[in-house]
C-alpha cells in the first residue's frame, strides 16, 4: 500500500500535477481559519499608546469562502431596554449602536483576509466596491485579526480582535 502513495506521488509531481498532499498545504491556511471563533479580547494602538478594551460579546463564523461577524463594540455591556412602549431615538442609538453585524465573501492571501460584504448592519458597507482587508495570524485556538486597510484606503490607529476557537 505504502508504495502504491509514494508511486502516485511520484507520478503527480513528473507530470506537473498536484499531489494529494499538496493540495492539502494549499488549502491549509483557508482551513486554518474556517470555524467559529468567539471575541477574548481587543487592543487598539493609538498615537503609540496601547489601549485593551474589555472585549464584549462577539462571535465571528468562517465556512470555506463566506464569514459572518456580530460582536458588541464597546466597553460594557449595552444596557435592555426600558419597559414599556417609550423608547426614544436615543435609546435606540444607545442600545443598537455599538452593535456590529456583517457578513459576506472572503478570500485568504498569506497572512491576509480580503472581505467583501454583503449584508450589514451599516449599508454603506453594502455598497459595490466596498472591501476590507485584515492581516490575520492563528497559533493552537487562537486568531489575531488586525484591520490594516479598506475601500477608502488605510485604516489608521489600528486594533486588534483576539479570537478562540469554539468547538
Amino acid at each position: 500500500m505504502r508504495k502504491v502513495v509514494i508511486t502516485a506521488s511520484f507520478t503527480a509531481l513528473l507530470s506537473g500535477l498536484p499531489s494529494p498532499e499538496c493540495e492539502l498545504n494549499a488549502q491549509a491556511p483557508a482551513n486554518r481559519i474556517a470555524g467559529a471563533w468567539r471575541v477574548l479580547d481587543i487592543a487598539g494602538d493609538s498615537a503609540g499608546k496601547r489601549i485593551t478594551r474589555r472585549a464584549q460579546p462577539g462571535l465571528y463564523l468562517f465556512t470555506e469562502r463566506h464569514y459572518s461577524i456580530t460582536r458588541v463594540a464597546g466597553n460594557t455591556p449595552r444596557r435592555d431596554f426600558p419597559a414599556g412602549l417609550r423608547r426614544t431615538a436615543d435609546t435606540y442609538r444607545e442600545i443598537w449602536g455599538p452593535f456590529i453585524a456583517q457578513a459576506g465573501t472572503y478570500q485568504v492571501k498569506g497572512s491576509y483576509i480580503s472581505t467583501w460584504p454583503f449584508v450589514s448592519k451599516n449599508p454603506t458597507s453594502m455598497r459595490p466596491g466596498v472591501f476590507g482587508t485584515l492581516r490575520w495570524r492563528v497559533v493552537a485556538d487562537t486568531l489575531w485579526l488586525e484591520p490594516i486597510a479598506n475601500n477608502v484606503g488605510p485604516i489608521p490607529g489600528r486594533t486588534v480582535v483576539k479570537l478562540l476557537r469554539q468547538r
